[in-house]
């Protein structure tokens, strides 16, 4: 079964003539979190096409990667969007995946990678003690 019949780019222009935004899910690594093919060298192809479909918030996920993978792949990322001609609001999970300890996470380096925004703990379950 095909997931959207149409393609994703007919999927955020029904989206965008609603007057919402687009979003969509990537990992840095080689593949995601829910074993998907990730991003991990092709940064510049994978941003060339979310652009041309008319993606405007990319969600970057750190599954099947590592902290050396981070500090590489974040950026290219970065850079692949801004060189992309769309504007697409960059969400990096990089911070997430590093630990417990504020004081060693890249912050500079994220935000000279192009991250607008970043997710600096585990996810937040459907329970108390996850908050």
């Amino acid at each position: 079964a095909t997931r959207f019949p149409s393609g994703p780019k007919s999927l955020a222009d029904y989206i965008h003539a609603r007057g919402a935004k687009f979003g969509i899910y990537s990992d840095e690594g080689t593949k995601t979190c829910q074993g998907y093919y990730g991003s991990e060298g092709y940064e510049d192809l994978d941003a060339k096409t979310f652009a041309a479909w008319g993606v405007d918030y990319l969600k970057l996920d750190g599954c099947n990667n590592d902290a050396k993978g981070f500090a590489t792949g974040y950026p290219a990322m970065g850079r692949a969007l801004q060189q992309s001609g769309r504007d697409i609001v960059y969400s990096c999970s990089w911070p997430a995946y590093i630990g417990d300890d504020e004081s060693v996470k890249p912050y500079d380096a994220m935000s000279e990678a192009g991250c607008h925004l970043w997710r600096n703990w585990h996810d937040v379950q459907c329970e108390w003690s996850s908050v």
